[in-house]
């Protein structure tokens, strides 16, 4: 059997060219190009559990900003827009950054704990972003 240097599928030994997405199986693949995308594919989920991070920390930063308390100003309420966008912002690239991840055979752990930590970013963003009406109401009524 002939395994595909692209998409890894199984091929008979006299096929000339993949079954599945029709490369070329005579050619030998160049062992830069495997090295470089062997590390590509390491380092977007890392970086993408990064971006999930950010975002969760920025979501719960918010908890901290004494919104309810009588002693507020309008630093607190440029501090929670800023943190809203911020979460926004990084959860986006997170989301980018795990394009296609379900597609590999194999998902690696920190991807997997970046999808699952994206989900519950998410999760935090539709909160914030449902409470920002009142919290922009909030806000002008300090004016």
């Amino acid at each position: 059997m002939k395994i595909c240097p692209k998409c890894d599928s199984q091929n008979a030994n006299n096929a000339a060219v993949c079954k599945n997405c029709g490369a070329s199986l005579n050619e030998v693949p160049d062992l830069s190009d495997a090295v470089a995308d062997v590390e590509q594919k390491g380092r977007k989920p890392a970086w993408a559990f990064l971006c999930a991070l950010i975002s969760f920390a920025s979501s719960a930063s918010k908890g901290l900003l004494p919104l309810e308390s009588e002693e507020v100003t309008s630093t607190h309420y440029i501090l929670y827009f800023v943190s809203c966008a911020v979460s926004i912002l990084f959860l986006v690239f997170c989301a980018l950054l795990l394009r296609g991840i379900f597609k590999k055979k194999s998902i690696p752990a920190i991807g997997l704990a970046a999808v699952l930590l994206c989900i519950v970013c998410a999760i935090m963003v539709i909160l914030d972003v449902f409470s920002l009406p009142s919290t922009i109401a909030d806000f002008r009524a300090l004016f």
